[in-house]
Parts: structure tokens; sequence; C-alpha cells
């Protein structure tokens, strides 16, 4: 039996978040063919876990939190570590996923004398250091991965890669039926046996844009007497948002549930899911509320109208605009017909073009083909 090639990942850390799902998906996805090895930056989180249990080793090199001189020291061992783990494992490939992955990947790869290094790009990453990065060390990457179109034209413009190295492989789901006990969610959830739920799965971080959902829901709160506001995640803004809620006198009403293992099967009793994001590069959440057959309304940012049309699988309303949302949800709320029709819709195309074996598939067909080219 031939020897299985290695893969080496690096990614910035394994907490909630939608490209560590997907690392986790190709991991389960990619095991029987490949020998993988994960290596994260800040720490063992959650799919960290999920990950040694598929007996995959995961190395974590636990990057804190510094500034200045102590944080570059710590890089710069970092660093020292990850090559010599990249010498004693030698992968065929090594990808890097989210930003300082990325970083740590190309550098480490390179000076341990990798050929094919991917990076890994989900996020509309910004800012001059970002930037600089990109500029001059893109020629270490071999290629990039992004998860959309929109994504695609985004580093083409401001990075300068070059069209013809970049592939786009979307973020595929697991599509399942819900047979799930719905008494035993809302009871996790905390919410009232006969409340209309307005939903999130989603990171706590500005870019989210959960501070315009909850002051959306203030004006929907008063029209609405029977709804409750969901918000599944966890991250830095946990805190600002928990005191914007009691400010907006809408507490008693919004459950911040933090990070939950599968969230996925809390959509089966949301009545409604929103995704206000300021930014977004293709939402695996979204895609999960699209195949529960959720009614959806979304903000027309990024990648997101790659996934549902206006009025066709969803409802998409400008970022920021705290009314237009408001208006959008009330719309759904008002119209059980038509969130219903969307939802059926969403449900039909997410089973037609998210399924995460396309995603597997599309993944295990570039290592091979990148293999090839460089054996």
């Amino acid at each position: 039996m031939a020897e299985l090639k290695k893969i080496a990942f690096f990614i910035t850390d394994l907490d909630f978040g939608g490209a560590e799902q997907v690392l986790f998906d190709l991991c389960q996805g990619l095991k029987e063919k490949f020998h993988i090895c994960v290596f994260t930056l800040k720490g063992k989180g959650h799919f960290a876990r999920m990950i040694e249990e598929l007996g995959i080793p995961v190395k974590s090199y636990e990057l804190k939190s510094a500034k200045g001189l102590l944080y570059f020291s710590r890089f710069i061992y970092i660093l020292f570590r990850a090559i010599l783990d990249l010498r004693k494992f030698q992968p065929d490939i090594i990808q890097g996923i989210l930003f300082q992955g990325n970083f740590v990947a190309r550098i480490a790869g390179k000076l341990s004398g990798n050929k094919i290094i991917l990076c890994s790009l989900h996020t509309f990453d910004r800012g001059r250091i970002k930037f600089l990065i990109e500029k001059f060390s893109s020629w270490m990457v071999y290629k990039y991965i992004v998860v959309s179109d929109a994504l695609k034209g985004f580093c083409i413009k401001e990075f300068c890669i070059p069209d013809e190295k970049i592939i786009v492989i979307r973020n595929g789901i697991k599509i399942t039926r819900g047979n799930s006990d719905l008494k035993e969610i809302r009871d996790k959830l905390g919410v009232s046996p006969e409340s209309r739920i307005i939903g999130t799965i989603s990171r706590l971080h500005s870019e989210k844009g959960i501070d315009i959902l909850l002051r959306a829901f203030k004006h929907l709160a008063k029209d609405f007497p029977d709804s409750e506001l969901v918000i599944i995640g966890d991250g830095p803004e946990r805190a600002r948002l928990l005191a914007s809620a009691e400010k907006l006198d809408i507490k008693h009403r919004t459950h911040f549930t933090g990070f939950l293992p599968e969230p996925e099967k809390c959509l089966l009793v949301f009545d409604l899911f929103v995704l206000p994001s300021r930014i977004e590069a293709m939402p695996v959440a979204l895609m999960q509320a699209m195949a529960n057959g959720k009614a959806i309304v979304a903000t027309k940012v990024g990648g997101i109208p790659e996934l549902l049309e206006d009025n066709q699988q969803g409802l998409l309303v400008p970022a920021e605009d705290e009314f237009m949302l408001t208006r959008a949800i009330s719309r759904l709320l008002h119209d059980p017909e038509l969130a219903k029709r969307l939802g059926e819709n969403a449900r039909a195309k997410a089973e037609q073009e998210f399924g995460l074996e396309k995603m597997i598939a599309d993944y295990k067909k570039l290592y091979r083909d990148l293999m090839g080219e460089k054996s």
C-alpha cells in the first residue's frame, strides 16, 4: 500500500468560527486519504478537541497576547519551532488558514524547504500591515484559496495577486434533516415555549454587526411582544454587546448563549435567521440556515449575494442600516407565507449547491493536481 501524502495545516486558533469549522470538516473528509497534522498558534479550542478525536494530532504554539518587542520575540520563537516541526513532519503540502496562520505557513514553509505552500483566505483582511505582508511575501505562496468570487476580486484589487494564482473553493456544509427535540433546544436557549425566535450564529466581533441587530430588535420588540432574540457565539465584543442590550432595555428578551457545540441544531427553533455583517466572505452559518429552510435577512456585503438572491432565498439589506434591517425582519414576521416560500427556496439551493461532499472533492482534486505539478 502506498504511503499517504502529508498535509500540514496552520491556523490562527481553533475556537468558534466558520474557518475553524471548515478545517474540522476538511480533516474529517481527508483523513482516510492523507496524513494530516494541524498546528494552531493560539492554544487549543473546541475544534482542536474534535480534530484530535478524529485521530489527527494538533500542536499548539500558545502565542499569547502581547505588544511590541515581547510579541515580536515570541513570534520569532514560534517561527523557529514551526520550521523544526515541518522538517520533522516533512509535509507534501502546507496550508495556512486565517491571517497569522497564513503568515507562519508561508515563512516557516519556505525556510523548511517546502515547495507547495497554500494560503486560505476566509475574510476581507484590510490594513496597512496586512497589505505589506501580502505585497512582499506573496511570492512564497504557490496558490491562494478563497471562498467566494467577491473575495477573489478583493485580493486581485487590494493585494495585486495575479488572477491565475487564486482558486475559488466555496465552503460546504453537511446537509441533514433535523429531528431533534425542539423543547429541549428551547430550554437550552432559555426562551419561552410560545415565543417567536429571531436568531443568529456569529462570532461576537465588530465586523459581524451584532450591535446593529440589537438596535433593530429594540424597534421590533414593541410591535412583536412575543419575540425573543437569540445570539449564539462568543468573542471579544461580548461584554460591550451585553451592556448595549441592557442600555436598550432588551436584555430580558435577548439571550447570549456563548459558544454551543453543534450550534446549527438550534436553527430548528428559529423563526428567522439574521446576519447583519459589515464584512463577510462566505458565511457557514448562513449556509446552514439556508439548508434548514429558515427565512433569512442578511446584509448585501461580500460573498453573501453569491449565496442568496434578494426576494428569492431571503431578503438583503444594506449594511449599517438598522431601519432597513428592522423593516425586513418585520416584513417576514408579518408575512408567514413569504417567510415559508423564501425558506423553501433557500433549502433547495443549499441542497443543490452547498454540500460538504463537493467542497471535500474540490480540495482533494486541488491537492492531487498540485502534487502532480510539482512531482
